[in-house]
C-alpha cells in the first residue's frame, strides 16, 4: 500500500467513526448543544463535510457544484457550519456528507500526492500546498472532531469506542466501569498523595451540618482545632457532589485534601486562630461531553 492509499484509508475510517456517532439517536439528541460552547453531533458532521469539500475541491481547481455553501458565502452568520438551523434537516446534512465524501475521494483518486493546490484562506506564505499536505491536515481535522463526537456520545447514552463492539475497549460491565471511574476520581482527589488524615480517623458517611463545617455527601476526617475544638476536613468527596474545605489563616489559605505533616499544622496553629470554610466544587463529570 503506497502513501496516498494509506492516508486515504485513514481518512475514510475517521469519517466513518464520526458519522457513525449519529446512529441510534433521535433528532433532538444529534442536534442539541452538549457543551457550553454549543458543540453538537450533527453540527460536527456538517462542519467536517463542509471543510472536506473545500480542501479537496476548490483548493485543487476541482470545485463541487454545491460550492460555495450558504454558510461560506459573504455575509453569512459566523459558525453557521457548526450547528443545524431550523430550516435544515438531518437528511440534508447527511446528503451533504455523502456528496462531500464522494467528491473528496474522486479528487484523491485523480491526483498524485505532489499535485499543487492553493488554500486561499491560509495566511500569506502558507497558501501553496500539495495534496500530501492537505491529506495530512484533513486527516488531523477529521480525527479531532471524531474524538469530540466520541465524548459527546458517551455523555448521552454511554456508548463508547470507535464503533459498536470496538475491540480496543475492555469488556467491562456497567458496574465495573463505575468502579473503575470511582478509582480514578479517588486518585484525582488525593492528588497522588495519601488519603489518610493525620492525626484523627477517617469517617464514612454524611457529615452532620454545623456552622462553619462541611455538610453533604462527603467523607471527612476530624482533627483537633484551637482550644480543643474539633474541625472537619474533606478527605474524599462524592463523585457527583461535595465540597472542599480550606483552612484560612492570617497568612494564607491552605487547601486540605489529604495528609498534612504535623510540622505544617503546628506552624499554622502558631500563626493564629484558624477557621474552616467551605466552597462548592463542580466536577467535570457533571457536564456531559468534552470541551471543543
Amino acid at each position: 500500500m503506497d502513501d496516498k492509499e494509506t492516508l486515504h484509508r485513514y481518512l475514510r475510517r475517521s469519517r466513518e467513526d464520526l458519522v457513525g456517532k449519529l446512529d441510534g439517536l433521535g433528532d433532538h439528541d444529534v442536534r442539541r448543544p452538549l457543551t457550553p460552547t454549543g458543540t453538537n453531533l450533527l453540527g460536527l458532521v456538517k462542519h467536517v463535510a463542509s471543510v472536506q469539500l473545500g480542501y479537496l475541491g476548490a483548493v485543487f481547481g476541482r470545485p463541487s457544484p454545491r460550492e460555495p455553501l450558504p454558510w461560506d458565502a459573504p455575509g453569512a452568520e459566523p459558525d453557521a457550519d457548526l450547528w443545524v438551523g431550523p430550516g435544515e434537516t438531518r437528511a440534508d446534512v447527511l446528503d451533504l456528507w455523502a456528496h462531500s465524501a464522494e467528491h473528496a475521494d474522486a479528487t484523491v483518486a485523480a491526483l498524485p500526492l505532489d499535485a499543487a493546490g492553493v488554500v486561499p484562506w491560509w495566511g500569506p506564505g502558507d497558501q501553496d500546498v500539495t495534496l500530501h499536505q492537505v491529506l495530512v491536515h484533513l486527516l488531523a481535522e477529521v480525527a479531532r472532531h471524531a474524538g469530540h463526537a466520541d465524548v459527546l456520545r458517551e455523555g448521552l447514552d454511554g456508548l463508547a469506542g470507535q464503533r459498536v463492539g470496538d475491540p480496543n475497549l475492555p469488556g467491562r460491565s456497567s458496574e465495573e466501569w463505575a468502579a473503575y471511574r470511582a478509582r480514578i476520581e479517588e486518585a484525582a482527589r488525593g492528588g497522588g498523595r495519601s488519603a489518610r488524615v493525620i492525626p484523627g480517623r477517617a469517617r464514612r458517611g454524611p457529615a452532620t451540618p454545623r456552622p462553619g463545617r462541611c455538610s453533604g455527601r462527603e467523607r471527612c476526617g476530624r482533627r483537633p482545632g484551637a482550644a480543643g475544638e474539633d474541625r472537619q476536613y474533606l478527605q474524599q468527596g462524592d463523585a457527583d457532589a461535595g465540597s472542599a474545605c480550606t483552612i484560612a489563616a492570617p497568612v494564607m489559605p491552605v487547601t486540605v485534601v489529604s495528609a498534612t505533616t504535623a510540622a505544617t499544622m503546628i506552624f499554622f496553629f502558631m500563626v493564629g486562630h484558624l477557621r474552616s470554610t467551605c466552597r462548592p466544587v463542580r466536577h467535570s463529570a457533571d457536564v456531559p461531553g468534552p470541551v471543543s
